[in-house]
């Protein structure tokens, strides 16, 4: 009977004492129905193989980028998105970019999936976003090479190459169809996407000025001149 487990990559944006976090989801098809700590541990393993074979992977990240937590729970419901418990493995020792500055922490890689295909014909697609690149592995337009998005699919295909040989397949769930395809393309633009809701959870400082209105009256004037200014600021002189 399939076992299909929902797992998570977790980790650290930033070194400040308010650290923001970043998370990514990745089902797999746990052919053997080992128990979801099992599934946790050879899903970070794989990882950590997939870290260690493609060396220049953890350049393309800032040293504040540090994968944390992997984390599997059973998938119970489908289409209702139901979980079983999940177990939790901590990264031990954690795992660090070593690149240059971060870019700013609402960016990310987009790393994209397809798998299957539905009745009309389409590929079931999903995506993992990734923590923002480091500021060296973009160019003078703000995009990614060749040689960084060839790393980074390099990478996912040996991460994914590991958990095979472990018996765990990574698939794409739809909740709303509550099918399971397993992924076959692996996919790397050059653009960088926003994530809105990184951004949301950076404390935000503003530089403030009060500006005092214009007033004939406060200030012992005529309040028609004081109109005919702003006529003439908003409509243009005559």
């Amino acid at each position: 009977m399939p076992n299909f487990q929902l797992t998570t990559m977790q980790g650290t944006l930033s070194t400040a004492a308010l650290k923001e976090i970043f998370v990514y989801t990745l089902t797999v098809n746990n052919t053997t129905a080992a128990p979801s700590s099992v599934v946790a541990t050879n899903v970070q393993a794989a990882f950590k193989t997939a870290w260690t074979a493609t060396t220049t992977f953890k350049n393309h990240f800032g040293t504040p980028v540090i994968w944390t937590d992997t984390t599997a729970a059973a998938i119970l419901g489908n289409t209702n998105g139901d979980l079983a418990a999940a177990a939790h493995v901590p990264f031990s020792p954690t795992l660090a970019g070593v690149g240059s500055s971060s870019s700013p922490s609402q960016n990310a890689i987009c790393v994209s999936f397809s798998g299957g295909a539905k009745a009309n014909g389409t590929p079931y697609r999903g995506r993992h976003y990734l923590p923002p690149p480091a500021l060296a592995s973009l160019d003078t337009n703000g995009l990614m090479s060749s040689t960084v998005t060839d790393t980074i699919r390099s990478f996912y295909q040996s991460w994914f190459n590991n958990m095979l040989a472990g018996n765990l397949v990574p698939v794409i769930w739809s909740r709303s169809t509550g099918q399971f395809q397993t992924i076959n393309q692996i996919r790397v633009g050059n653009k960088v996407d926003t994530i809105r809701s990184r951004r949301n959870e950076l404390p935000e400082t503003y530089s403030l000025a009060t500006l005092s209105l214009l007033s004939g009256e406060a200030a012992g004037g005529d309040p028609d001149e004081d109109l005919d200014l702003y006529r003439w600021r908003h409509d243009g002189p005559e």
